[in-house]
């Protein structure tokens, strides 16, 4: 049977890119390992992402040279990955690279005997020096396969041993001792212009949400100042998109003005949710403008008819990194006339341009602080500031847009669809709750088989990959969300139930924490854990999160046991790197101080929508107007009265008719 390039049959946006490469690739899958294994022929494995830039030079490079493609059919049996299809895969490598190279990046290229079992990992490599590799690892695997067998087995213990949770010790924090990490880590931000004083820099914005809210309950004023700088400069700099709304998923300088042009879905949910919170405490327009704009690029560029939300756009157009987001002075004086001078300060346009030649828009100042600089109105400002947006989009949407990753993740749009109601709650936007509902209502129909099994992407109307942790865990913290602020009951059942299910096939009663695939399924091998929080947060913690506010809604203590086991099982790496396990430190803030608000009575949702943005962030307010078996709300129900019943830490106070 002739070899073919399969990937013709897949509907990745990535995997497509690379349908017409002469390499013989193939998707992963238990096909693809079952003829590694009966061809006894190494796997070449390359991870990447649509939106990728390196990825598609190395592509054009080397997987679209026919004497490239010799070399890799001839020895090795050829598999292209989507990361964000296959998670647990691009997880499975990653942990290679670090071990053998301590970094990573992608696109990751890696080599695995044919079970599987890796000896080799490496990101981007030039045509010449990619071919020599591949002749490299060829030979050696021919010539001394008991050097590759040796290799893999240590490769697997240093990937056991990274992802045994059994040994660590299980305690209580101190918060106190929280401290003197975030003390230490403070020597490493910049106050001028926020983030950490390196580049690039990452929009990171679940540690900015945590360590604000340490700031606020430990009333450290310099630690606040220095988040409020970051929200401020993230929102003014280049990384955010002034014209069609939304953020980049990082600036390559320090000063978060010349962004990696692609954009992210989870970036924007995360962003969206900080600068909600954000606008709660401070109510500066600057980050509500930043919630509507990222409102606006979802909703010009990622939201489906249907409902769903794409997971990504591209850097890229026209084979050229920000092309579509850039401008040349000539162009922009052309098409603002008059007002170009004025637009030009604001935005800091210049003559040859503020990067390679073009200009990237970018602000110092609020529209608030510039009017009073220019002694103008800010009314006036504002007016002018929109009437530039009209004519440079007009223009712009001229131009070849970047393409658009049109995968429906579930655990991204869980993540994005809690960003809009989070929203909801702050500024009561119906838009916000329909978005997000309508999208929560497309997961619910759409990404569960006809045997319940939620999936992982749902894409041209087809369900695809056994749903990970990751997708159970932001999806129930989205439903949980839902329940509040819609008070229809079947969305806090269903997250219960989905809670259920993962303690049934997910649960590793020794580590006390959850596998990231079912523990039916796992075609790597190895038990994966994961709980390090970064630019996501990790799916363990969200869980953790989940079982903490489940457990008070219908009095579960086994939820709540299993919350604070594995609370506590993270306590000393919280305590040695707060910003690596942001979002467990927030459950630890829970933990300490947590309120719920239980609202019973005729006007109970009425009055429920009133003390939103009255109570903290950490608490939860749940309504009913008429009788339920939800636990929270037993012998609660007074006739003819709507009644708030307040407790704190478990501890609750007389019911009163107004808060």
């Amino acid at each position: 049977m002739k070899e073919e390039n399969l990937l013709k049959y897949e509907s990745s946006p990535y995997l497509l890119q690379h349908a017409n490469n002469p390499v013989h690739w193939h998707s992963w899958n238990e096909n693809t390992l079952r003829k590694a294994k009966d061809l006894n022929k190494p796997l070449l494995v390359s991870i990447g992402y649509s939106t990728c830039h390196w990825c598609h030079v190395m592509e054009g490079e080397s997987f679209e040279d026919q004497s490239v493609a010799d070399i890799m059919n001839e020895y090795f049996v050829c598999v292209k990955v989507d990361r964000e299809e296959h998670p647990d895969v691009d997880k499975y490598f990653m942990d290679v690279m670090q071990i053998t190279n301590g970094s990573g990046g992608w696109p990751l290229n890696a080599m695995a005997l044919p079970d599987g079992r890796a000896i080799w990992a490496g990101t981007y490599f030039p045509k010449a020096q990619w071919k020599m590799m591949l002749k490299q690892l060829a030979d050696t695997l021919s010539s001394d396969p008991e050097k590759a067998e040796t290799v893999a087995s240590n490769i697997q213990k240093g990937i056991k041993s990274q992802n045994t949770l059994v040994d660590i010790k299980s305690s209580d924090i101190d918060y106190d001792a929280l401290k003197d990490s975030v003390e230490h880590l403070s020597n490493y931000f910049d106050y001028n212009m926020g983030g950490f004083n390196r580049a690039p820099k990452f929009p990171q914005g679940t540690n900015y949400l945590f360590l604000l809210k340490y700031a606020l309950e430990k009333k450290n004023e310099k630690l606040e100042s220095f988040v409020l700088t970051t929200l401020d400069k993230i929102a003014l700099g280049g990384i955010h998109d002034h014209l069609g709304g939304g953020f980049a998923r990082y600036s390559v300088d320090a000063n978060w003005i010349v962004p990696h042009f692609e954009k992210m879905l989870y970036d924007n949910a995360i962003l969206m949710n900080l600068y909600s919170e954000a606008y709660k405490i401070y109510q500066k327009p600057l980050y509500k403008k930043a919630v509507y704009s990222i409102h606006k690029f979802i909703k010009n560029n990622m939201l489906t008819k249907e409902g769903a939300y794409y997971s990504a756009i591209d850097a890229d157009s026209e084979g050229v990194e920000g092309k579509y987001y850039v401008w040349t002075w000539q162009e922009l004086k052309s098409l603002l006339s008059d007002e170009f001078e004025l637009f030009a300060e604001y935005y800091n346009i210049e003559e040859h341009g503020n990067w390679e030649g073009n200009n990237i828009l970018y602000a110092k100042y609020s529209l608030e602080e510039f009017v009073g600089l220019k002694s103008m109105e800010i009314s006036e400002l504002i007016e002018l500031d929109n009437k530039w947006n009209k004519i440079l989009s007009a223009e712009r949407i001229k131009r070849i847009p970047p393409s658009v990753d049109d995968k429906v993740i579930v655990s991204w749009n869980s993540m994005q669809s809690r960003a809009y109601l989070n929203a909801y709650r702050v500024f009561g936007d119906e838009e916000f709750l329909n978005v997000a509902k309508n999208n929560i209502e497309f997961i619910l129909s759409n990404a569960f088989d006809d045997e319940a099994k939620l999936h992982h992407t749902v894409q041209q109307n087809k369900r695809k990959i056994e749903a990970y942790l990751e997708d159970y865990a932001f999806l129930t913290e989205a439903l949980i969300e839902l329940y509040q602020m819609s008070f229809d009951e079947k969305y806090i059942y269903k997250a219960k139930e989905l809670s259920v299910y993962l303690l049934e096939n997910f649960y590793d009663s020794e580590s006390e924490m959850f596998l990231f695939t079912n523990s039916k399924n796992n075609s790597l091998g190895s038990a994966s854990f994961e709980v390090d929080d970064n630019v996501i947060p990790s799916s363990n913690s969200v869980v953790a999160k989940n079982l903490f506010i489940l457990s008070r809604i219908f009095g579960l203590s086994d939820f709540s046991e299993i919350s604070s086991g594995m609370s506590k099982k993270m306590s000393e790496k919280i305590l040695s790197y707060p910003l690596g396990y942001s979002n467990w430190a927030i459950l630890k803030l829970w933990e300490r101080d947590f309120s719920e608000y239980v609202v019973t009575g005729n006007n109970a949702q009425a009055k429920a929508r009133e003390i939103w943005n009255k109570v903290r962030a950490n608490s939860i307010v749940i309504a009913s107007s008429k009788q339920s078996e939800i636990n929270a709300f037993d012998s609660r129900f007074v006739d003819g009265k709507t009644l708030i019943y307040p407790c704190r830490n478990s501890s609750c106070d007389l019911p009163v008719e107004h808060l």
